[in-house]
């Protein structure tokens, strides 16, 4: 009998990072049957959601870590308590289950598991998922055999003899499961003869891009008798968006989060979305028109970048409009929307 081999990936506090993992994660179980697959993450609720009862994870482990408290200098000694728990932690089940490799994505909970591999000898893979390298990928990349990346931008700013270009790992077929349109309007409750527009803000929603999407319905009566919705909301905003669509005559279908979103995907005429690398590739997979608005932060800009890579090289699909930009014209979206409508009205008269 073949024996077991076990690969341990972390990631954390983000479906960004957590879901590409799992789909390697997949990819290395179907190529071999043997393979267990351990799976560090934080014990935030998103990666609870995400991971629970996940068939691919044959154990999963939840670290209690909080964001590093940059503002609150009072709060370090307890985060980095729960830093030399984590560490302490991974070390003893890495001892017990000796995995082949550490394959991590990024993010602070990846320090404490990739320094108890590199202490026990483990080799550790890094991905850099954004155009510009994250805190942790730049300062593991030294105790790294590994460096993949998904943009050149991130390789000229990493140790370049262990970097090599990566595709982006999507979680669905490359054949993208093509489906009957019709019958998936009439599934999800929606109309074929309307302009369908999907919006995710990120993982944990967004409670910005949900209120500019307010404001446009409530401003724009043409827009409103145009469109349908899709709307991935967040678990964070208290809106009843069902009662807010009703109440404005549009046909609607609103979550706060689904793992799977393939067939939102085909029925959408235009995403509108945030920035991180996953929705943009997805995006670009399903070769989708996107109007994209990147978080930024005191932290990171990294979105941003994201951003500016993919609407350079992929300029037909991507266009990005900055939040600061909103506020000074908030017509910016609102006019990019009316010709995406007026284009697809012309193609369909062609047809």
């Amino acid at each position: 009998m073949k024996r077991k081999k076990t690969v341990c990936f972390v990631a954390g506090k983000s479906g960004g990072h957590i879901i590409p993992a799992l789909t390697l994660a997949q990819k290395l179980v179907e190529k071999d049957k043997n393979t267990h697959i351990l799976f560090f993450s934080t014990d935030s609720p998103i990666d609870k959601k995400i991971l629970q009862n996940n068939k691919i994870v044959h154990r999963h482990v939840a670290l209690v870590l909080q964001n590093v408290p940059y503002k609150k200098l009072l709060r370090f000694p307890i985060f980095l308590a729960h830093m030399l728990y984590a560490t302490i932690k991974s070390f003893f089940i890495f001892l017990k289950n000796r995995p082949e490799k550490v394959i991590s994505m990024g993010g602070y909970v990846s320090f404490p598991i990739c320094i108890s591999a590199f202490l026990l000898r483990i080799p550790i893979e890094l991905f850099e998922l954004n155009a510009v390298p994250g805190k942790a990928v730049t300062y593991l990349a030294p105790i790294a055999i590994k460096i993949h990346t998904c943009f050149e931008a991130a390789t000229a700013q990493l140790p370049t003899k262990k970097c090599q270009i990566a595709e982006y790992p999507i979680r669905y077929p490359k054949d993208k499961a093509i489906i009957d349109k019709q019958s998936a309007y009439k599934t999800h409750g929606l109309l074929p003869n309307k302009y369908t527009i999907l919006v995710l803000g990120g993982s944990q929603g967004s409670v910005s891009i949900n209120n500019i999407i307010k404001s446009l319905i409530t401003t724009s009566r043409y827009i409103a008798e145009q469109i349908q919705m899709i709307h991935q909301t967040g678990t964070n905003d208290t809106t009843d968006w069902n009662t807010f669509y009703k109440e404005n005559n549009i046909h609607a279908l609103s979550f706060t989060f689904k793992n799977d979103i393939q067939h939102y995907y085909h029925l959408a005429d235009l995403v509108i979305c945030r920035s991180g690398a996953g929705t943009l590739f997805e995006t670009m997979f399903f070769n989708k028109t996107c109007i994209t608005i990147p978080l930024e932060t005191a932290t990171t800009s990294h979105q941003t970048d994201n951003a500016r890579a993919l609407a350079k090289t992929h300029s037909q699909l991507v266009t990005m409009i900055q939040e600061k930009d909103l506020k000074i014209n908030p017509s910016l979206l609102k006019n990019k929307i009316y010709q995406q409508i007026e284009l697809l009205s012309k193609h369909y008269n062609a047809q």
